[in-house]
C-alpha cells in the first residue's frame, strides 16, 4: 500500500467543496525523477527546486573538468539518486511555500483508491455519528475513531504508553516450551 499526503489549495474552503483541486502526493521514492530529473521539476511547476538543481549540475560540470577521476561523476549520480528519493518531499516543499495546506495522510493500493478514502472519510454523514460523540473525535472511513484538533485548538491528550520495564516471564525465551532449552 502507498501512502498519500493530502494538500488543499490556498484560501479557507473545505477540501470537499474544492475537491477536484485537492492535490495527492505519494510517498516514496520518484523514477522519474531519477532519470529526467529536469522535466519532472519543471513538470511539478517546482522552479526554485529546478533552478537548484540546474546550479548543482553546472557545479558538477566545472568540478569535472577541474578534477580528474571518477569522484566527480560518482558525486553526480548519487546527488541524482538522493534527489529521487526526495523529490516528492521537495514537491510538498513547494506547495506549502505556495499557500497549500496538508488536510490528511491516507493510504491506498494506488491514486483512485487513496481519494476514494479520503473523501469517504472527509463527507461522512454526521447524523451517522454516534450521539456521545467527543468533539475531539472525528469518524473515519473504517469506523474507527481517530483524534484531531483543530489549528488553533489544543492537541488532545492522548494516553502515553508506559516505560517501565515488563516482569520476565518464567524464564522462557522464545517459542520453546520450557526454560531448559530444547529436549531432543
Amino acid at each position: 500500500m502507498a501512502i498519500y499526503t493530502v494538500h488543499a489549495p490556498p484560501g479557507e474552503d473545505p477540501p470537499a467543496s474544492r475537491a477536484e483541486e485537492v492535490r495527492f502526493v505519494r510517498e516514496g521514492f520518484s523514477i522519474w525523477a531519477l532519470v529526467l530529473p529536469g522535466v519532472w521539476f519543471l513538470w511539478n511547476r517546482m522552479w526554485l527546486v529546478f533552478l537548484g538543481w540546474l546550479a548543482a549540475m553546472v557545479a558538477f560540470e566545472f568540478a569535472g573538468r577541474a578534477l580528474p577521476g571518477p569522484y566527480v561523476p560518482l558525486a553526480a549520480a548519487l546527488f541524482g539518486l538522493f534527489l529521487a528519493l526526495e523529490a516528492r518531499d521537495l514537491l510538498r516543499w513547494t506547495l506549502e511555500r505556495r499557500g497549500w495546506r496538508l488536510v490528511g495522510v491516507v493510504e491506498g493500493g494506488d491514486r483512485d483508491v487513496a481519494e476514494r478514502r479520503f473523501f469517504d472519510a472527509l463527507l461522512v454523514d454526521p447524523a451517522a455519528a454516534p450521539a456521545s460523540a467527543d468533539p475531539a473525535v472525528a469518524p473515519s472511513w473504517d469506523g474507527t475513531d481517530l483524534p484531531y484538533a483543530a489549528p488553533d485548538a489544543p492537541a488532545p491528550k492522548v494516553p502515553v504508553p508506559s516505560r517501565a520495564p515488563r516482569p520476565m516471564p518464567s524464564g522462557v525465551i522464545g517459542l520453546f516450551p520450557s526454560s531448559g532449552g530444547r529436549e531432543r
